[in-house]
């Protein structure tokens, strides 16, 4: 089988999307609309880190692998006799040279690098030296003739036409060798926006095999059965203690109802324990769930008690009981929705 074949493949053939070129192309789009939802600027960073971040692949290992009609255990470890199974750095170290004197600030290059490298991984703030054993040199040796049959297709695409792709030929059989260290990335700012890129990269790239679907938050929520009623009958001095408490939720709850300003980015609500923030916090998401803009609420404890006491009073909100399986509940013990998590505790099970 030639090694460079005539379309070069991100995925196993016997898959229904499976082109590289394409794939590329899907991911590029998809990560820099992501980017642009956010209040960030570069969406460079998103776009070219989209664009380039498989285009390692046309290492020969995955270009073997994926064109075998029986992929197996056995095939794979023939090939890697013989190739190295990385794609990610070469990726980078393709990427380091298409993106060079293309108007691009060096800083942002660095940022695409970082991404690229790290997309299986994490992100770094810095790229070093990089072991090549004779697997990897013998990659980055048959990808350098791959490079000039890929560039060769891609060139007059217009998502890849400003690609300095006489400098990648001509760089790229250069040893392995990133110097790079992020100085940029010092202020929140700067690490918000490589967190986000990073994150629209992911979803861009996983979901790049399915129809994409916009989330719309609609859960119906009443939080009726949070009202703690008021006592009745004897005014012993414990009751007397609810009824004044009830009187202060009720006015806690008018109050911030009444006063919260929707258009303000972030608001902050001082109110003691047993206020009533629980139900107040619900009572505002039912009120502006319907803004085609919310996509998700996110609800953040500090304490895993705490988390438990809120998914209770919470499930016994929803309309409808089947909404609970919409209801994500992530923590450092699991990732499941919230009907799953019941379901769990129901037949007694013990992570």
């Amino acid at each position: 089988m030639s090694v460079c074949t005539r379309e070069f493949l991100s995925h196993p053939i016997d898959q229904p999307k499976h082109s590289l070129i394409e794939h590329l192309i899907a991911v590029g789009r998809k990560s820099e609309e992501l980017f642009a939802e956010t209040s960030f600027k570069n969406k460079h960073i998103a776009f070219y880190s989209g664009l380039l971040h498989d285009v390692g692949k046309i290492n020969p290992w995955y270009q073997e692998i994926f064109n075998a009609i029986q992929n197996s255990k056995k095939l794979q470890e023939e090939v890697s006799e013989k190739f190295v199974q990385k794609h990610s750095v070469f990726s980078a170290w393709a990427a380091k040279y298409l993106l060079s004197k293309i108007g691009l600030e060096y800083d942002i290059i660095d940022k695409i690098l970082v991404l690229i490298y790290g997309h299986h991984s994490t992100i770094r703030r810095s790229l070093g030296e990089i072991k090549q054993g004779p697997q990897f040199k013998a990659s980055q040796e048959i990808m350098k003739e791959s490079i000039k049959d890929f560039s060769s297709q891609v060139s007059h695409i217009l998502e890849f036409s400003k690609l300095n792709w006489n400098s990648c030929v001509e760089r790229f059989p250069r040893p392995v060798l990133f110097d790079l260290k992020l100085n940029s990335c010092n202020t929140p700012d700067d690490y918000l926006e490589m967190s986000v890129a990073f994150s629209c990269l992911l979803q861009a790239d996983r979901g790049s095999f399915k129809d994409w679907s916009v989330p719309k938050f609609g859960l119906s929520i009443d939080t009726a059965p949070l009202v703690k009623p008021k006592e009745i009958g004897d005014q012993t001095s414990d009751k007397t203690q609810q009824e004044k408490m009830s009187d202060m939720r009720n006015k806690f709850q008018k109050e911030v109802m009444s006063n919260f300003d929707y258009s303000e980015k972030v608001i902050v609500i001082n109110a003691p324990t047993g206020i009533g923030k629980t139900k107040v916090f619900l009572d505002l998401i039912s009120k502006y769930k319907d803004d085609k803009t919310i996509q998700r609420v996110f609800y953040f404890s500090p304490l895993l008690a705490l988390t438990e006491d809120f998914e209770r009073k919470f499930e016994s909100t929803l309309a409808n009981k089947k909404q609970a399986n919409d209801v994500l509940i992530y923590n450092h013990m699991f990732a499941e929705s919230l009907e799953e998590k019941r379901k769990d505790n129901d037949e007694g099970y013990n992570r």
